[in-house]
């Protein structure tokens, strides 16, 4: 449900690199939020900016395998 407020963790790598976790002592989780704090988070690396936008991959490590997702977030 996106119409409740999601709390989460935003731990900085370097600055181009995050890992995210969902901060339970702010919110009771769902199943797929405690599913991705159990799995270490998601780590997020911004790959490059060009004008409003930026494309990152975002990572999941999940019983030995990487789920990857590549996308790109842009400001209206």
């Amino acid at each position: 449900d996106f119409s409740k407020t999601a709390y989460e963790v935003i731990e900085w790598i370097d600055e181009c690199t995050y890992r995210l976790k969902y901060d339970e002592s702010k919110m009771k989780l769902t199943e797929y939020q405690q599913f991705l704090n159990d799995n270490d988070g998601i780590l997020t690396e911004v790959l490059k900016i060009e004008g409003m936008c930026f494309y990152f991959r975002a990572t999941l490590n999940v019983n030995g395998e990487t789920q990857v997702m590549n996308g790109k977030i842009c400001k209206e």
